[in-house]
């Protein structure tokens, strides 16, 4: 009886990592490809594309999610989360309405059940992170200083609005900042599925 149960975990597992695989070989480039077939305008496909933008840069610096469903299970996977954002997938679920990011587990307590809400991780990660981005911000200059070439254009913090040096509490506060100069940085490849939005006026 055991055997079975691990088997049926295994299979339920293995098809998650599937479907993560497969959505992210379609990625969200497509979304609105076709906007009359989900009867979504402009106001709303703006909405939906910062949930996603959200959700997709929390899944790159490996936020920690909590998604919690109907049964009270709870979804910690940023891509998985990002599924029920989507309207091009078969998770879509129009009952969750925000990502909120917050410093930790315990700031994120007592958000509805309709609030996606995530967190970065403890441990070396971020400071992984940190590292990564301080070293390719200086790394053309390097280049420049050394082989009298530049890789790819000289990017500087400031020009993000961040300063020396980047915090954790940076990941979540001036997370749209984080994420346009990972971006022009070349460290995450997330940017290339957004298409170019305007933010409606009010």
């Amino acid at each position: 009886m055991k055997w079975k149960i691990g088997l049926a975990s295994a299979a339920v597992y293995m098809l998650i990592i599937v479907i993560v695989f497969v959505d992210r070989l379609g990625g969200p480039r497509n979304i609105f490809s076709n906007r009359g077939a989900v009867g979504i305008d402009v106001e709303e496909e703006y909405r939906i594309m910062h949930l996603l933008k959200k959700s997709w840069y929390g899944s790159d610096m490996r936020f920690h999610f909590n998604l919690l469903l109907d049964d009270g299970t709870q979804i910690t996977n940023g891509s998985v989360v990002s599924m029920f954002l989507n309207p091009r997938h078969h998770f879509y679920n129009p009952f969750y309405t925000e990502v909120v990011f917050v410093h930790s587990e315990t700031e994120a307590q007592g958000f509805p059940d309709n609030i996606v809400v995530a967190w970065p991780r403890d441990g070396d990660w971020n400071n992984n992170l940190i590292e990564e981005i301080h070293w390719e911000v200086s790394r053309a200059e390097a280049d420049l200083m050394f082989h009298g070439r530049l890789s790819r254009p000289v990017v500087t913090l400031e020009e993000f609005g961040l300063s020396y040096p980047i915090t954790v509490a940076d990941f979540v506060d001036n997370w749209k900042n984080v994420a346009s100069l990972r971006e022009a940085l070349g460290l995450s490849p997330r940017g290339i599925f957004l298409p170019s939005l305007k933010e409606p006026a009010p």
